[in-house]
């Protein structure tokens, strides 16, 4: 587990995320992003580590493990994403790139668990990074049920979990400060425009 954090943080460290329009679509349909090329085929296919756990693995101990692998991957995102600087065009590429990341993940623990209360600090970075303007931070309700519905969804199976989502939304919700951290990563955003937002 600890190599393929260590490769994550390595991979995220080389990708560009202040890029335009061409770019993201260049990456999207070529197949060159390196979170796609590199990372998530690497652990997914080429290490085979996952695919070998989910083999020998029961139900219950693969859930445990795929969690904290889930933990540990998207902890490591968190921390990236809060210092990085990002482009309209690469929000919406670093949403892709978790969705995909999710998407394997969950498919992994095949409906035996929900991988809601790992991913949900996550969630709330990549929801603040693809707002189309700071002030609409003020419409999203961080806590309570609703705020799940304004979350990406994990998968299919997972749909009507509305409340064990909001659950681990509003047990693993950013602060008003981490929020304009996050904000203030995006380039289109000024910083003082950020600042003058009220949050409670």
């Amino acid at each position: 587990l600890a190599g393929i954090v260590e490769y994550l943080s390595e991979i995220i460290g080389r990708i560009h995320y202040t890029i335009d329009a061409a770019t993201y679509e260049k990456e999207s349909n070529a197949r060159s992003d390196p979170f796609v090329t590199k990372f998530l085929e690497f652990i997914f296919e080429k290490d085979k580590v996952l695919r070998d756990c989910q083999a020998r693995m029961t139900g219950s101990a693969l859930v445990v493990f795929i969690e904290r692998v889930a933990t540990s991957l998207s902890s490591v995102l968190v921390e990236a994403f809060q210092t990085r600087r990002f482009s309209e065009w690469g929000a919406l590429k670093v949403r892709q790139q978790v969705r995909l990341l999710q998407e394997q993940l969950v498919e992994l623990i095949d409906g035996k668990g929900t991988l809601l209360p790992q991913f949900a600090r996550l969630d709330q970075v990549v929801t603040l990074l693809n707002l189309d303007s700071p002030a609409d931070v003020q419409y999203l309700i961080m806590t309570g049920p609703e705020a799940t519905e304004k979350m990406p969804v994990l998968s299919r199976k997972e749909k009507g979990k509305k409340g064990e989502a909001a659950a681990a939304t509003a047990a693993a919700r950013l602060t008003p400060a981490e929020i304009k951290q996050v904000l203030k990563q995006r380039v289109e955003f000024a910083p003082g425009v950020v600042d003058a937002i009220v949050l409670k």
